[in-house]
């Protein structure tokens, strides 16, 4: 945390998403809060170890926390109010690639997601875990499984941009950014700490 609030001190974000926080109800909001932001957090409901997702947003903008009705269990979201009706819902989700924790039917309940948010401007970080999707030509790879597939097909769908043109692992681009409206995101950058 303390690396956290560090960098925070030195860029200033107006949004900070952690996906694979590794939290759970043992650690208090006091514990990994920051100074000036307001904390949204899922953590994994299930019972194993790992993941979990929090959501930072600078207290000035007023986040609101929102739910959907969806069901994908890692994700949390909030509402920023804009001027007039011109709301801007954030939102953070990790989809873990192993089938063991929430059945294969997170797939499923992801691309629901995309559905149900998709006429809202919205922003949505994550860590989606679809390796054979090459984000810069916006296609599978040759041996894409068919939820990736699936996957890249219900964002072109959505209408939603994807922001992210940098590797976030050493083979791939895992960490994601959407947005309905492509100028809403600027300066994206990657940690990489967690």
């Amino acid at each position: 945390m303390d690396y956290l609030r560090s960098e925070v001190m030195v860029l200033e974000p107006d949004i900070i998403c952690i996906t694979e926080s590794w939290m759970n109800d043992s650690l208090g909001e006091d514990e990994i809060k920051l100074d000036g932001y307001t904390l949204f957090r899922r953590d994994r409901e299930v019972n194993c170890k790992g993941r979990g997702v929090l959501l930072y947003v600078r207290d000035i903008l007023r986040p609101v926390h929102v739910e959907w009705k969806n069901a994908f269990p890692e994700q949390v979201w909030c509402k920023i109010k804009g001027r007039g009706n011109n709301n801007l819902f954030v939102g953070v989700c990790y989809r873990t690639p192993s089938g063991n924790v929430y059945g294969h039917g997170s797939h499923e309940k992801l691309r629901d997601l995309f559905l149900e948010v998709c006429d809202k401007n919205l922003v949505l970080f994550g860590d989606f875990n679809y390796r054979d999707i090459d984000w810069a030509s916006n296609c599978c790879t040759n041996n894409a499984s068919a939820e990736s597939r699936l996957f890249l097909d219900c964002v072109n769908d959505c209408f939603v941009t994807q922001h992210v043109d940098f590797m976030t692992t050493d083979r791939s681009m895992l960490d994601l950014i959407f947005s309905k409206e492509p100028e809403t995101v600027r300066d994206v950058q990657d940690l990489g700490f967690f």
